[in-house]
């Protein structure tokens, strides 16, 4: 027999105060064991900065495209203005809409990788996320 299960029926009668209550008790204990969900709390302790950094910038980059392509669209139809003297004047050319992914890209990794030194550095001190895991008997 294993430990575990020895250590499982020396608790089974330190809860009986009689024989004739032990095998109940067990029977009990022995069914709430096997369809119990056992719960277990963890931490993240650490952040891997460059992975989270290079998966953050790439979403933003992307998620960029759904607002930047249709704004640079409208505005390549705008009039273009005059200046004081009535000379017409050019907007900002278009493409310069087509950067602003790049920046997302570059600025979101940055700070998300900043952000994963700052964890790593603070969970020393306050601890880190915890959340909840459970085993999913099959």
């Amino acid at each position: 027999m294993s430990e575990a299960y020895e250590k499982f029926h020396l608790f089974v009668a330190m809860l009986c105060r009689s024989e004739s209550c032990y095998p109940a008790v067990l029977r009990d204990l022995s069914n709430l064991y096997q369809f119990k969900e056992v719960f277990v709390k963890k931490q993240i302790s650490q952040l891997s900065a460059s992975q989270n950094g290079k998966v953050f910038g790439v979403l933003m980059a992307l998620s960029s495209l759904v607002f930047v392509v249709p704004m640079a669209i409208m505005f390549s139809f705008f009039p273009f203005g005059v200046d004081r003297n009535g000379n017409p004047v050019e907007g900002p050319p278009v493409l310069i809409f087509l950067l602003f992914p790049v920046f997302y890209l570059v600025f979101g990794y940055i700070m998300v990788a900043i952000g994963c030194k700052f964890y790593n550095f603070m969970f020393k001190y306050i601890g880190g996320i915890e959340y909840e895991a459970r085993d999913e008997q099959v």
